[in-house]
């Protein structure tokens, strides 16, 4: 028999001495069991029992974890509206850290609703202000009182307003409803969405904060804040996951797992190569070094993105008259070859021995540009150097094919490393009016100086920049705000 049951008997016990010696003995048996072992209670004395034995036994927190799994029940609440002031406010204390520290499931605590009182209110407002937004319109749904329903919208109004100021007044109240993209998303719509989904990375939404599931989640949010083309974020938040999960003892777990660890490693690879194109340091494969042993100290640097910057490099350092072949760059691309042997890469060298290889370069750069944009980049920019020199042919069509694809690296990243003088000067003359057209008013709005005016133009003209009205110009000011114009 159990102590709860012990102590229902001993009551019907007429002698009231024999009763209290009893339950002294069965308060002494309760405080020496573990939490988990006490049976249910069914009536108010049994609450009485527990606080007796558990509250005054120094045993404070197991008395409000046995409380709040039974006040659902309506002996516990009549319990609960006869107890003292200085007990409730004391409860309301243990739970707000309860829901502060953990993931509370708000169905549990439905029974909050139950415990409002005008002469409690200030404890309730302390326990309110650790509800999420999900617990918070849970109750919201719950109740009819108008005092608890104002208190619980002033929350819901709280945490909107700080979720508005953590991203930057992107989001507004309906999108935390529900957000869904249009069919062809604009830059500020696909940011919008990655936010949402930073949004539901945090830790109190998941079961395991640590798990391999929330880590999933946040790869494929970062992943999405990168394709954005926030590359200064996706770098910091893939830091600091990788720090999180280091300081938490897991990260060697998720290296270990096939599928995770490899979306790490490549995801970590690509935003480093990213940032690295988009410094103003040369030292391509020195940069990536610091990278590596400075924030990732536990990978080794990714071969195949070693390989690619040491092809950049050599791009970066060939002359602008070539009278030979340019040994380093073929020599640095036959070693990039080698790593991908299942690729459809033509062979270099001599244009009349490889006739397609400019074509394949390009379908190279198609198949890379949406999965590792910066490898494209490499690729476009081999092609332009090899095209210059004419060690491979490119017709028109193909020449203008390039050129559209810098174009849409500027969109995704509005830094002149993707566009320039130099590159429109190798590909403009022959392309179309429209194309080139479109290229001339890039560079014109990223001249220096310019994108930093667009500011003062927002303002007074905001409706320029409504709408996709003038996309170039709207493109301009986003790369000054990344700090990739001037």
């Amino acid at each position: 028999m159990d102590t709860m049951q012990s102590f229902r008997q001993a009551q019907s016990q007429p002698d009231l001495f024999q009763f209290w010696r009893q339950e002294a003995e069965l308060r002494q048996q309760l405080r020496e069991q573990p939490v988990t072992s006490i049976s249910t209670v069914q009536s108010e004395e049994d609450v009485d029992f527990l606080l007796r034995a558990l509250y005054f036994g120094g045993r404070t927190y197991d008395f409000f974890m046995q409380l709040s799994a039974v006040l659902s029940n309506a002996a516990a609440l009549r319990w609960w509206k006869s107890s003292p002031e200085w007990l409730k406010e004391e409860f309301f204390s243990y739970l707000a850290t309860q829901l502060a520290n953990h993931d509370a499931d708000v169905k549990k605590f439905q029974f909050l609703i139950h415990l409002y009182e005008p002469g409690l209110h200030n404890g309730y407002k302390q326990l309110v202000s650790q509800l999420n937004l999900q617990q918070c319109r849970y109750l919201l749904s719950k109740t009819a009182n108008q005092s608890l329903r104002s208190l619980l919208k002033t929350r819901e109004e709280e945490i909107v307003s700080g979720q508005k100021r953590r991203y930057y007044g992107l989001l507004s109240n309906k999108d935390f409803d529900g957000f869904e993209l249009p069919p062809e998303p604009e830059k500020w719509q696909l940011i919008k969405e990655a936010l949402l989904q930073l949004e539901q990375t945090r830790p109190q939404y998941f079961s395991e904060p640590w798990g391999t599931d929330r880590l999933s989640v946040l790869l494929n949010t970062i992943d999405k804040v990168y394709q954005c083309g926030l590359i200064e974020d996706a770098f910091l938040l893939i830091g600091q996951v990788y720090r999180a999960y280091e300081n938490q003892q897991r990260l060697q777990e998720v290296l270990q797992d096939e599928r995770l660890g490899t979306k790490l490693t490549r995801l970590i690879s690509k935003i480093v190569g990213t940032k690295v194109l988009l410094g103003s340091d040369p030292r391509l494969s020195y940069q990536t070094d610091q990278f590596y042993q400075l924030c990732f100290p536990a990978l080794d640097k990714d071969p195949q993105l070693q390989a690619m910057l040491n092809l950049y490099e050599a791009i970066l350092s060939s002359p602008n008259q070539v009278t030979h072949l340019p040994w380093e760059i073929l020599s640095r691309y036959e070693t990039l070859m080698e790593m991908y042997p299942e690729s459809n890469w033509p062979e270099l060298g001599l244009p009349e021995a490889v006739p397609d290889a400019g074509a394949r370069l390009l379908e190279a750069i198609h198949t890379l540009i949406n999965s590792s944009p910066h490898d494209a980049f490499i690729f476009m920019e081999l092609a332009r150097i090899m095209a210059r020199h004419s060690l491979i042919f490119m017709d028109k069509q193909e020449r203008e094919q390039l050129l559209s694809y810098y174009i849409s690296m500027w969109e995704w990243v509005p830094s002149p490393r993707f566009l320039s003088v130099r590159i429109l000067e190798d590909l403009t003359h022959q392309s179309g009016v429209h194309l080139r057209q479109e290229a001339e008013r890039i560079l014109s709005w990223s001249a220096p100086g310019k994108p930093a005016s667009l500011l003062t133009d927002l303002q007074k003209r905001p409706d320029l920049y409504r709408g996709g009205l003038e996309p170039i110009r709207g493109q301009a000011l986003f790369g000054f705000l990344l700090g990739v114009l001037e």
